[in-house]
Order: C-alpha cells, then structure tokens, then sequence
C-alpha cells in the first residue's frame, strides 16, 4: 500500500494513513452539507485522487467518523493543506467567520500556522478552506483576484472572484481525504494484541454463533446495520466486494470480539483469486492465536 494511503498523488509530506472521502473534477463541490459528511453519497466510492467525481458519508450515521484530520488537496496534490476536524467543523458542528483557523501543515509549511477563513451557518458554499487566508489577494495580470487558493467550497460552480482560474480548473480537480492520525497499531482490531500486526480494518460483525450473510465471503452481501471500528459493539456488515470501493486488501483476520482466539490467512487462501470453491482442502493459516 502507499505511504500516504489514498492521497497518491501527494510526497510523503502529507504522512500516512489517508482514504479518499470526496472529490470534484470541477472547480467546486456540489455538496452543501458543509462538510459534515451527511450529504447523499453520489458516484462510485475509489481510491484514485484523479478519478470521477464522487462522495462517501462521513457523518456519525455512516459509522466513519471516527478520524481526526482532513487533507483538503488539488488532484496533481501540488497544493494542500492538513487541518485538524475540530478547526474545520468542530466538536460541536459550530461555526466561524472571519476567524483564524489552524493550519497543522501545507504545501507552503511543514510547520503550523493560522489563516482566516469561513463556515457560517445557512449558507451552503461554506466552509471555505484555503491555504493563505480567505481574503487573500494575488495580483495576477494586473488585475486582482480573490479566493484563487481555494481548496475547498460548496459553491457549486466556479468561484466569480478568480478570473485566472481555480485551483480545481489547474490542478486536475480537489480532493477531500479523512484519517484517524492517533489510531492504534492494530487498526480496529483494538481488542488483539500488536501480534495481528497493522492496519486492520472492521468490515462484518455479528453478536451471535455466526453470521447471517450467506455471499461466501465474497463481500457483495447487502449492507446491514451501522459500519463502526468496534471490535465489541453492535452487528453490521459493509461490503468488500469489486463494486464497493473496497476489495483492495490481501489478508483476512477472523477473530472473537474479545480477540482471545484469532487467525490471519491470505485472501486467496479463502476465496480464491477466482472465487473457487474447496472441499475439505488444507488452507494455509499465516499465524494465529495458537502459532506466530
């Protein structure tokens, strides 16, 4: 997997860990939930920050909300900056005018700084999220121009103030990225030990003997309940086939929700790279609770 997750377009610069939430070929996004995350998924969910147009949720109901930090980047990811969740909509979802907001680092500083910007109730453009200030001027050809270092709004169109064009309309599109940059080793297996290794992510759950879904493992069966990254906590199931977004992984972990009896086995080892099916055939078991 890439160092820096789904931002591939971007340097090391922007650290690991990031998934692809939203994205615009345009000059703007026509989502007016003012990155909440609540508004209607549209497209097909990806990883490919120079691909279509899209957006997931990221809202508490979608049960992908549990990260920290947005990366808010062109799609060529020459220009972007990182901002912690709290500075951009709050623990609360409040809002801010005019006030400075904090910057952890961007193509223009690997340090942090401050720059003003805008997310002002009722108004669906907002927030606008730049790198240099919301009412930053650049002089270009003469002329001045406004909101040209606009990585982020909801205005659904180009920006009327940038006559020398918006950063989406020369950097091949803008992209939203979201990730948990305090998360555990393991991933959602919270409940395993350092053993189960990194990165795991929760995709079924059941509070019974089994599991109600019946897609072989394959991934399509329907989407049940309320995705989440606990390894205790209500049933569900979210889809890991080709036309989720999600099949990209090689590697199974089947575990109890207390994680006291696990095992970690290759994708290929369960389903097959053809889904094939066997019978009573020895499957390679990478480790396990009994065996490293």
């Amino acid at each position: 997997a890439q160092q820096t997750g789904d931002a591939t377009t971007c340097t090391d610069k922007v650290g690991a860990g990031w998934e692809l939430v939203r994205r615009t070929t345009g000059y703007s996004f026509p989502q007016t939930d003012q990155l909440e995350g609540s508004a209607p998924e549209s497209g097909t969910p990806h990883r490919d920050p120079l691909g279509p147009a899209f957006t997931k949720r990221w809202d508490a109901s979608s049960g992908n909300h549990y990260f920290d930090e947005f990366l808010f980047a062109t799609g060529d990811c020459q220009k972007w900056v990182i901002m912690k969740k709290t500075e951009v909509i709050g623990a609360n979802n409040w809002y801010h005018h005019n006030e400075p907001r904090q910057i952890l680092k961007s193509h223009t500083s690997d340090v942090p700084y401050e720059a003003v910007m805008v997310r002002r109730g009722g108004h669906g453009e907002d927030p606008w999220i730049s790198y240099s200030g919301h009412y930053d001027v650049e002089r270009e050809s003469g002329t001045y121009d406004r909101h040209c270092n606009t990585l982020y709004n909801g205005w659904k169109g180009q920006n009327p103030w940038c006559t020398t064009g918006d950063l989406g309309e020369l950097h091949q599109g803008l992209n939203v990225f979201i990730r948990r940059s305090q998360a555990l080793p393991t991933g959602d297996a919270t409940t395993c030990t350092n053993k189960v290794g990194a990165g795991w992510q929760l995709v079924r759950r059941t509070t019974g003997k089994s599991f109600p879904q019946a897609d072989h493992l394959e991934g399509s069966a329907p989407a049940s309940g309320t995705p989440h990254p606990n390894p205790v906590g209500s049933a569900f199931n979210k889809r890991f086939d080709a036309n989720s977004g999600n099949e990209d992984f090689d590697e199974f972990l089947f575990a109890t929700g207390d994680c006291q009896k696990w095992m970690i086995m290759k994708k290929s080892q369960v389903i097959g790279p053809g889904n094939w099916y066997h019978h009573y055939e020895p499957r390679q078991i990478l480790k396990s609770h009994t065996s490293d």
